[in-house]
C-alpha cells in the first residue's frame, strides 16, 4: 500500500484525472476542481478516507496548507516537498508529518496536564475494564438488548413504550404487537410467550396497572442507561443450576453412604465434585447464555 504522500503525488500527477484534480500552473501547488468526483470516482478510497474533511486533515498532517486566494477550488501546497517533477523530495516529507503528530500529541499532553492543575477530573481508561466490559456484553442475552430497542423505538410508542418512571415500559396495544410481527423479533408468534420469556429473564409485572400491561427490572433495565444492562443475567438458568447441583449434591451423598465413605470428605467432595461437573456439561450444552454464573458456581467447588 502506498503512503498518504505518495499517492497524493501519484494522483496529482495523473492526467487521466485532471478535470477532478491536478497541479496548478506554479506547479508547487494541486487543485481539487471537482470534489464530488472525489467520491463518484473513489478516489478517497485510496486513503481511506470516507469523506473530503478527513481527507483535508490528513493533508494538514503532512504539512500541506490551503491557498489562499482561490475560493472558488480547493488549491493545497507545501513549502519545499511537493514540487512537480521532483518525486525525491516526499522522502523528506514523511519525516516532517513524523513531527507533526508528535506536535499534536505533545499538545495533546500538555493540555491534559493543565487541565490536572485546574482540578478537572483526569479520564484513566483502564484496557483490562474495557476488555471486561466488551466481553460482558458479548454475553448479555440478546433478548435483553432487543426488547430494550423496541421499547426505545419512538415509532412504537403508541403501541409499547417507556412508563413515566423510566424505570419499567407499557404494552399498550398488545393487539398491534402481534399483528405488527414486533414479536417475530424475539422468535415468538403469541404474546403469551413473550410475557413468559420475559419473567424468565426477570421482568415482573407491575402492580397497580390492570388496563395495560406494564413489565420493570428492579434496577438494570432503565430508559437512556442502556450500560446497566451488562449486569441482568437470566433467572431461569441459574435457578435450574442451583436445583441441579443441589440434586448433584444429594446423590453424591447417598452413594457415599452406600460405599461407607461419608466419612471421608475428600472422598465424599470428590463425588460430589464429578457429579456436578457431569450436570454442569450438560446444562452449558444447552445454556450458553448464562455462562457466566453457571461458571461462577463451578468454581466455588473445589477439592
Amino acid at each position: 500500500m502506498l503512503q498518504f504522500h505518495v499517492a497524493i503525488y501519484e494522483i496529482v500527477d495523473d492526467p487521466s484525472l485532471d478535470s477532478t484534480i491536478s497541479w496548478s500552473k506554479s506547479s508547487k501547488s494541486f487543485i481539487i476542481w471537482n470534489p464530488k468526483e472525489l467520491f463518484t470516482k473513489k478516489i478517497l478510497k485510496r486513503f481511506f478516507c470516507c469523506n473530503l474533511s478527513q481527507f483535508i486533515t490528513e493533508l494538514d498532517t503532512y504539512g500541506f496548507v490551503r491557498i489562499e486566494g482561490s475560493d472558488e477550488q480547493l488549491e493545497f501546497g507545501h513549502k519545499q516537498f511537493f514540487v512537480r517533477g521532483k518525486p525525491e523530495l516526499l522522502k523528506k516529507m514523511r519525516l516532517q508529518a513524523a513531527m507533526n503528530r508528535m506536535k499534536k500529541s505533545a499538545k495533546k499532553a500538555k493540555a491534559r496536564a493543565e487541565a490536572e492543575k485546574n482540578g478537572e477530573p483526569r479520564i484513566i481508561i483502564n484496557a483490562d475494564e474495557v476488555r471486561m466490559r466488551a466481553m460482558a456484553w458479548m454475553s448479555l442475552s440478546q433478548f435483553y438488548t432487543g426488547t430494550y430497542k423496541v421499547v426505545d423505538d419512538p415509532s412504537l410508542d403508541s403501541i409499547i413504550s417507556w412508563s413515566e418512571s423510566n424505570k419499567s415500559f407499557v404494552i399498550w396495544d398488545p393487539k398491534e404487537l402481534v399483528e405488527k410481527k414486533i414479536l417475530r423479533r424475539f422468535f415468538r408468534n403469541k404474546l403469551s410467550h413473550f410475557i413468559k420469556d420475559l419473567k424468565s429473564h426477570g421482568f415482573v409485572r407491575i402492580k397497580g396497572s390492570d388496563e395495560h400491561l406494564e413489565f420493570g427490572h428492579e434496577q438494570y433495565f432503565v430508559r437512556g442507561k442502556p450500560e446497566l444492562m451488562i449486569k441482568l443475567r437470566r433467572k431461569v438458568a441459574w435457578g435450574r443450576v442451583k436445583k441441579d447441583l443441589k440434586a448433584a449434591k444429594a446423590r453424591a451423598k447417598a452413594e457415599a453412604e452406600k460405599k461407607g465413605s461419608v466419612g471421608d470428605q475428600p472422598s465424599y467432595r470428590k463425588m460430589c465434585l464429578e457429579d456436578v461437573r457431569i450436570r454442569f456439561d450438560q446444562i452449558m450444552g444447552h445454556s450458553t447464555k448464562a455462562k457466566t454464573p453457571l461458571e461462577n458456581s463451578f468454581r466455588h467447588l473445589q477439592i
